[in-house]
């Protein structure tokens, strides 16, 4: 039959989607989707019955199918809004709701609707890729040879297929000693690698009442699966795992856990793991990781960490990207929606999920503080990159630019005098000829400066480059990031962009990046993430869709449940429903911050200070005994509120998300964050000079919010200036108007000529 909506044209048949003439590229599990909602358009089909027609006889997550709808979607060129032809109804499953002209496909003339049929499904199948681990276990008994001892073992076999399938887990058991199990698989798991030690602790325990030597390894990653199984009983493993098989021989007494370096960055700290000695693996030396001697594999149910849910198709999108990358064929991506929806929380999954080592992995994050401070995140990445603090002496910094440049084959004449000057190392021992262009060549030596230096990492190995929060990023650093993003595709680097609603639609450059806006979870995650809680008894299973509910899809609100469950437990309050669970995230907010007591004085300096809190300005300004300060911050780190990091020899504070920040800071009363706004601006000029110098945006920032707008316009004038210097004109205009706005505060006759000066000036350029 053919079907006509609106421009398109499907024949099921042919097996073709034609839209205005053209035929449309379309995989058959799209076609497949698409028919069986079409010919089912009387009703309602739901996930189940997709599943079922669509993907018969396979086994595969939800995910499978969310993302299968989004392409489908896509092939149409429709949003998923009222105004698409496929509908979606929440909790009952989808429609296809277009007006539809139906015809034979020989005879142009409309027929009457047939009756319901069912879609061809075709055996060229859509490769599905997952996260999956594999468990791999060598085994020996001693008397494998005598008849008890071959019984033996094939009852240790026998029980370890029966732990797996119980886990909705296959298994394979090739001769010579040897068991795979494949997790996640058939079933698609969200956390392959907790559910691989577990299973991995059962089969320890059969292998001890055995008597059997045993070791079990773990490897995780990627997987593309494709096929039932119906004929052996495994998938086919068409890209990213084998198993980890250690050439080593096995006594009769040995009983070991060995990880993998995925699957040891996938846990996390949800265990105490030990690097071992480098073992020859697959016939190469390889580091592994194992159980400290002081705990055991099944440590993991009692550490406690709710599964990471609903963003599976965006994590395979990142880890496609990744692959391109590392191939050389870089990629971009944009990661855009509402505060608390998740989208630091994927970037820091899919690192923890995929085997990027720390060190090729660069961070750029844009502050609120520095809207107008060209290039204030690149430089934070540089002096990361080069090891530079503010108290570095300048020849010492001179050196490690020098060093840098020098491992590339890079005459240090090309970079050096413009890193020099961004990074403001003032004493140099060479003429810096390159900064003496005009101001439009200067600017656009700054930027392929730090571009070389961003990309010249990626020239050896893959890199992922993150930008954050980059509503706030400087207008500087979005021309460098659209000129950089130029040269991505011949890279071997990933970069990717997180920022609010909105973020990057007007800037040109991302229209080369994929864009991922990341919505509310749906229902069903949300329950999952609740009844997972519940499972291990941190939660009442009464509460899981009052609670579901209420959090609206935001997976921050659903996170701050669980550390309000956390600290009701550790405080002895075992019976959660007597709390009143807030309606909203501003109101569960408010009420864990006033939980914290007396260190509440602390979170709301710390609010003040802004996104990062250095440990030294804190004692300087929130008047607290040393002792007690430290006691305080280590008691917020334990509930989840602030963050601690080591910056060269101090240590800095951070919030765990910006809108915990933001509800410390409307907790004050105006005039008290007045006060506290000057109190900071004075500390950091006193106490932490070199800062101030650096930073003059930031501490105007806090005069403006103070009682001194004379002081403000200072620093505005002065941050204006250090834009001029670096040839950041926009940027510049924009700190001078502050700097007019400010004095316009003021009856001083000397701020009012200082505006009048300004004026002028920027009448000139």
């Amino acid at each position: 039959m053919r079907y006509v909506f609106s421009n398109f044209e499907v024949s099921s048949e042919e097996r073709r989607l034609i839209r205005d003439g053209v035929q449309v590229p379309t995989e058959p599990r799209i076609l497949d989707v698409l028919l069986f909602l079409i010919q089912n358009r009387s009703r309602v089909v739901t996930r189940k019955e997709l599943l079922e027609a669509c993907w018969p006889g396979i086994y595969v997550s939800d995910g499978a199918l969310s993302r299968c709808l989004s392409r489908v979607r896509k092939a149409l060129d429709q949003p998923r809004d009222a105004n698409s032809p496929i509908q979606t109804l929440h909790s009952k499953g989808y429609r296809f709701v277009a007006e539809l002209d139906i015809a034979d496909e020989g005879d142009p003339k409309v027929a009457p609707e047939e009756t319901q049929e069912q879609p061809a499904v075709t055996q060229a199948h859509l490769v599905e890729r997952r996260f999956m681990s594999l468990v791999h276990v060598s085994f020996r008994f001693a008397d494998a040879g005598s008849a008890g001892g071959a019984d033996r073992a094939l009852g240790f076999v026998r029980d370890t297929v029966e732990v797996a399938a119980r886990h909705g887990c296959s298994a394979t058991s090739p001769p010579g000693g040897q068991l795979t199990i494949n997790v996640g698989y058939p079933q698609s798991v969200e956390l392959p690698a907790r559910l691989a030690v577990t299973i991995a602790d059962a089969v320890l325990a059969i292998a001890r009442r055995a008597g059997a030597g045993v070791r079990v390894t773990i490897t995780s990653g990627v997987a593309s699966v494709q096929g039932n199984g119906e004929s052996d009983g495994s998938p086919a493993m068409l890209t990213g795992l084998d198993p980890l098989q250690v050439v080593a021989p096995i006594t009769r007494d040995d009983a070991e856990l060995l990880l993998d370096r995925r699957t040891a960055r996938m846990l996390g700290d949800r265990v105490a793991l030990q690097e071992t000695e480098r073992l020859l693996v697959d016939g190469q030396s390889t580091s592994l990781f194992k159980m400290s001697d002081d705990d055991a594999p099944s440590a993991l149910l009692r550490n406690y960490e709710p599964p990471f849910v609903g963003r599976t198709k965006e994590l395979l999108l990142l880890s496609d990207l990744w692959d391109a990358a590392a191939v050389g064929k870089g990629r971009s991506l944009l990661i855009t929606g509402e505060p608390g929806i998740g989208k630091t929380g994927l970037v820091e999954e899919f690192l923890l999920r995929t085997d990027v080592p720390s060190e090729d992995v660069f961070v750029m994050r844009c502050s609120p503080h520095h809207t107008n401070t060209p290039f204030y995140p690149q430089l934070l990445l540089l002096r990361e990159m080069l090891e530079i603090e503010l108290d570095t002496p300048p020849i010492r910094q001179l050196r490690l630019i020098e060093k840098f440049l020098e491992q590339f084959d890079r005459p240090p004449t090309d970079h050096l005098p413009i890193l020099a000057s961004l990074l403001t190392v003032t004493e140099t021992r060479r003429p810096p000829a390159t900064l003496r262009l005009d101001g439009e060549r200067s600017r656009r030596a700054t930027m392929e400066a730090i571009i070389f230096m961003i990309l010249s990492t990626a020239r050896e190995r893959p890199v992922l480059l993150w930008i954050d929060d980059i509503q706030w990023a400087d207008p500087s650093t979005l021309v460098t990031l659209e000129r950089l993003l130029e040269q991505v595709p011949e890279s071997r680097m990933l970069v990717v962009a997180c920022g609010r609603t909105g973020a990057g639609d007007d800037q040109q450059g991302f229209d080369r990046a994929k864009h991922v806006h990341l919505e509310p979870m749906e229902h069903i995650y949300t329950r999952r993430f609740l009844s997972d809680m519940s499972e291990h008894g941190t939660l009442p299973s009464a509460l899981i869709d009052p609670i579901s509910k209420r959090s609206e899809g935001v997976p921050l609100y659903l996170r701050e449940i669980l550390r309000m469950a956390l600290d009701a437990a550790a405080a002895g309050e075992r019976d959660l429903a007597a709390y009143a669970i807030p309606d909203s995230l501003q109101g569960l907010l408010a009420g864990r911050l006033e939980a914290t007591g007396a260190a509440l004085l602390v979170v709301q300096w710390a609010s003040v200070i802004g996104k990062i809190a250095p440990r030294d300005l804190l004692l300087q300004v929130c008047g607290l005994d040393e002792a007690v300060l430290d006691a305080h911050l280590t008691d917020l780190v334990d509930k989840g509120i602030l963050s601690a990091a080591r910056r060269g020899g101090a240590v800095e504070y951070s919030f765990t998300h910006g809108l915990i920040r933001d509800a410390a800071y409307e907790s004050m009363l105006v005039d008290t964050r007045r006060e506290r706004h000057l109190k900071v601006a004075e500390a950091f000029e006193n106490y932490f000079p070199a800062i101030a110098a650096a930073e003059p945006e930031r501490i105007a920032i806090h005069y403006s919010a103070s009682t001194e707008p004379r002081r403000a316009a200072a620093f505005w004038q002065a941050a204006g200036e250090a834009s001029i210097e670096r040839h950041a004109l926009k940027e510049a205009r924009m700190l001078f108007r502050q700097a007019i706005d400010a004095s316009a505060q003021t009856t001083d006759v000397q701020h009012r000529r200082l505006a009048e000066e300004i004026e002028a000036m920027l009448s000139e350029f």
